[in-house]
């Protein structure tokens, strides 16, 4: 008995116990679900595709219309769901947008809804306050609609470096686009020549290679130089002659032993050695050979005359190469043609109704076309005459090209301000971003951001015009306003209607 009663007693504080539990897990996901919709209460959606707001047996649908008409609020109302007559209620509905600005809508009767009497204008973003009567009875309901708005913390500011600022009114200039080309920098292009005849004896350099300044690049065998090395030779020794026949004919006729008319053509003949010694050594020194080796043809005469080296004129790239070992040359063919490619020019074409958009010593933005490359160049030239083929204007751009990117040959670009107009409304060009299909600047109040979709106009240097959508007295954030953009996407603000 005592058993039974056991039992019995274990399973009635069983029972207790788990509707104890149940209750309690129960009031937990009540207050769980009452949480949540404290912080989101989702509006119904009427029969138009509005919102839906309801009390007593009166409902409202607001719809912000926009399909082939600017965006407009319609209005329908209901009765117990069903649809009642726009002469039966009236209705009016106060926006409050960013920064504090109002908007008041009112409506009147047309088809079966009532019609606002304003543009809803983007973005649909504000506070809403809907008053409404019916049958003498008033309504009203507020809800937020907030799209493209983000909100940053002071600190998160300032990490950023968003920078804050009011729109300006500046110059913004009319320009237009002048094309041209990369071409060698004739300053620092040598052609090569080796000044006498002879037989190509040895070649150093091949296409495309890096000389250095006096570097020896070719050799030619020259019986022209022979000549005139022996010539210089015969020179030197026939001096040393007539000078020691000249310096004993002094001594002799200071001592009255030799007559004045034996000095006087001694000394002739030692005057005419100096100038032919003098010519054959200049000779030497025009075609190339240094002092050193114009002076080791007196200490070594009967080295080889005929060998010659053709050195480079300066540091450089060998564009065209023509020789060839065995190949009989002139002296004035055209071996060797070297550029120092660390700077090109811009030549560029300019009309003539654009010419006093450019002076000398101006800056110009140059763009290396299809690789859309750019640099700043400085103009050094201006041709005074235009060209009779296609009445255009040279003008030449010194480019640094210690990068070998521009490339003469390769087509390039710039803008000339032709003119400048004042626009009372600009903005950086950094501050405009592409939200949706709109360009849009991100208005600022306080800790608060939203997109302000906007109208462009010219652009030049770092500003653009804006011509509706701004004014003059609306902060906006100029400077990495991409990190507003991304701060709006990461939070998917909705365009719901």
């Amino acid at each position: 008995m005592i058993k039974i009663f056991s039992i019995i007693l274990v399973l009635i504080i069983g029972y207790f116990s788990g509707v104890y539990i149940l209750n309690s897990e129960k009031q937990v996901v009540a207050t769980e679900e009452e949480h949540g919709e404290e912080h989101k209460e989702e509006i119904k959606k009427g029969k138009h595709r509005g919102k839906l707001f309801e009390k007593d047996n009166f409902s409202l649908e607001l719809v912000i219309y926009e399909k082939d008409v600017e965006p407009e609020f319609r209005v329908y109302a209901y009765e117990s769901k069903k649809e009642l007559k726009p002469s039966d209620f009236s209705v009016k509905v106060d926006l409050l947008r960013f920064g504090g600005k109002k908007q008041n809508v009112v409506f009147k009767p047309k088809e079966d809804y009532l019609l606002g009497n304003q543009e809803i204008y983007e973005p649909h973003s504000f506070d809403v306050k809907i008053s409404a009567n019916y049958k003498n009875k008033d309504y009203s309901w507020e809800f937020s609609s907030y799209e493209g708005r983000t909100e940053l913390k002071p600190d998160e500011i300032k990490r950023n470096k968003i920078k804050i600022e009011l729109p300006q009114s500046v110059n913004i200039s009319n320009s237009t686009k002048v094309s041209g080309e990369i071409i060698i920098n004739s300053d620092n292009l040598a052609h090569v020549v080796p000044q006498l005849s002879g037989v190509v004896f040895k070649v150093y350099t091949n296409l495309g290679d890096f000389t250095q300044k006096g570097e020896v690049i070719a050799v030619i065998k020259s019986r022209e130089l022979a000549d005139s090395k022996r010539s210089y030779i015969e020179s030197v020794h026939h001096l040393e002659l007539v000078k020691d026949a000249f310096i004993r004919e002094e001594k002799l006729w200071k001592k009255k032993i030799s007559s004045e008319e034996d000095y006087f053509i001694k000394k002739h003949s030692y005057e005419e050695a100096q100038i032919n010694n003098y010519v054959a050594k200049q000779n030497l020194f025009t075609l190339g050979l240094s002092k050193k080796q114009v002076e080791s043809l007196e200490l070594n005469p009967t080295q080889d005359l005929a060998t010659y080296e053709i050195k480079s004129p300066f540091s450089g790239k060998i564009i065209e190469k023509h020789i060839s070992i065995g190949e009989a040359v002139k002296d004035d063919s055209n071996l060797f043609i070297i550029s120092d490619i660390s700077t090109v020019w811009g030549s560029l074409n300019i009309y003539p109704k654009d010419i006093n958009a450019i002076n000398l010593d101006q800056k110009l933005n140059i763009v290396l076309e299809n690789v859309k490359k750019n640099i700043t160049a400085k103009v050094i030239y201006i041709s005074p005459i235009a060209s009779e083929k296609n009445k255009t204007i040279k003008a030449n751009v010194l480019i640094d090209n210690s990068s070998g990117a521009w490339r003469p040959g390769s087509f390039i670009s710039t803008e000339l301000n032709t003119s400048f107009e004042k626009v009372p409304v600009a903005v950086k060009k950094e501050a405009i971003q592409k939200f949706r299909d709109w360009d849009v600047v991100f208005l600022n109040d306080g800790t608060k951001f939203e997109i302000k979709p906007v109208e462009l106009g010219k652009s030049s240097g770092d500003w653009v015009e804006i011509k509706s959508g701004l004014n003059i007295n609306q902060k906006y954030v100029s400077d990495n306003s991409f990190v507003i953009k991304a701060d709006i996407e990461k939070s998917a603000a909705s365009h719901d209607h």
